[in-house]
């Protein structure tokens, strides 16, 4: 492994992260205005 290739996976796990925590924290807004 060199170390390009070492930075692009850990960027892609912080954004695959960050993109988790805004799912999980717009999902029940979402569904509480889907479902009034």
């Amino acid at each position: 492994m060199n170390q390009n290739f070492i930075a692009v996976y850990s960027l892609y796990k912080n954004i695959k992260a960050v993109v988790l925590g805004v799912l999980y924290f717009c999902i029940p807004f979402w569904l509480r205005y889907k479902l009034r």
